[in-house]
């Protein structure tokens, strides 16, 4: 699991995600209220409006529903090689 924390100063949040060595995808979001970015891949943690909780299921959500992500400012990439 990954914790991303609210940071003074930040616009933006950036993840690139590797499995194997390899990039299997990367997705961005603003900063502010984390708690929308929390509700897209279903999260149910405490402080959601300053912490985000990652794990590999909450990228499957956000890798498998762009639509829904891209309207809470979720921007994501998936490599064009796999």
């Amino acid at each position: 699991m990954l914790v991303v924390q609210q940071i003074p100063g930040v616009a933006w949040y950036t993840l690139v995600l590797l499995e194997a060595f390899a990039v299997t995808g990367m997705f961005a979001f603003p900063t502010g209220s984390l708690a929308p970015i929390c509700q897209a891949p279903g999260k149910r943690h405490p402080r959601q409006h300053e912490t985000l909780q990652f794990t590999r299921r909450s990228w499957w959500t956000i890798r498998d529903s762009p639509e829904q992500c891209r309207a809470l400012g979720i921007q994501s990439w998936r490599p064009l090689f796999t």
